[in-house]
């Protein structure tokens, strides 16, 4: 999965359902702060697809979870919803900015471009 491309399509159907997942738990005071590593394992491949390192993760991922150290630290505890939002927030928009981004129309070093459609990895895995 870390090594192939998505395409935008693909990338919803999969991603949609595990935001709106953590966003609902969010509201009832569930945080699993896991489950955007998760998001971000998706997000990898669809990285890819655009012509940039999964590496680029990393950035939301060690910006949501030093922020909610120090926010559990530094903000008082009936502001921390309002700090944990934001840095979910954050995050959230990066996903929104990757899936709107169009992919590389041409192979890259993941592969060849991906189908139209809903299709993962190689062209010739489209379903």
């Amino acid at each position: 999965m870390l090594d192939g491309r998505i395409n935008r399509q693909s990338f919803w159907v999969i991603i949609g359902p595990m935001v709106a997942l953590q966003i609902a738990l969010s509201v009832i005071g569930w945080r699993i702060p896991l489950a955007w590593v998760a998001i971000a394992l998706v997000c990898v491949p669809r990285l890819h697809d655009i012509g940039r390192t999964g590496k680029w993760v990393l950035a939301p991922l060690i910006v949501t979870f030093v922020g909610g150290i120090l926010a559990g630290q530094i903000v008082p505890e009936h502001q921390l919803s309002v700090a944990t939002f934001g840095l979910n927030a954050a995050t959230l928009l990066a996903i929104i900015w990757l899936g709107s981004e169009a992919g590389e129309p041409v192979s890259n070093l993941w592969g060849a471009p991906t189908t139209p459609g809903l299709s993962f990895g190689k062209p010739s895995e489209a379903f």
